[in-house]
């Protein structure tokens, strides 16, 4: 039995499919989507704004408040009421999808270990989107 994927696709994201990728590198790897990006991006306390890229995930919550992706605000807000100490000076944002782990645990777990150890990160909140 085969599965049309592309009949369920909201009309939104149907234009992505349709033309070649072109664009920012980070959007070009949503066209395969075996191949994942085991790469992260490093988000200072205070990004300002931010955006997101992503053809499998409906972004309209997101554009209407980021702390849905990432609870950058709530986080701020806890450490005013003082229900957490501080914030980290850089958060991470990781693609979800991985294809192949053993790049994940050779280098991208270690590097994103390295960076909140040597921020002396002592938890870590997951915000999977």
């Amino acid at each position: 039995m085969i599965v049309d994927g592309f009949r369920f696709l909201p009309r939104s994201f149907r234009a992505a499919y349709e033309l070649e990728p072109t664009g920012e590198p980070d959007v070009w790897s949503e066209f395969e989507p075996i191949w994942g990006d085991p790469s992260y991006r490093v988000i200072p306390r205070d990004p300002g704004s931010l955006a997101m890229a992503h053809l499998h995930v409906n972004d309209t919550d997101v554009r209407a408040d980021r702390n849905v992706a990432l609870p950058l605000d709530v986080l701020a807000e806890f450490v005013l009421q003082g229900v957490v100490g501080s914030s980290s000076p850089q958060h991470v944002s990781v693609m979800g999808y991985q294809g192949d782990l053993a790049g994940w645990r050779t280098q991208t777990a270690p590097s994103i270990v390295e960076l909140l150890v040597g921020q002396r990160t002592n938890g870590v909140v997951l915000a999977p989107v």
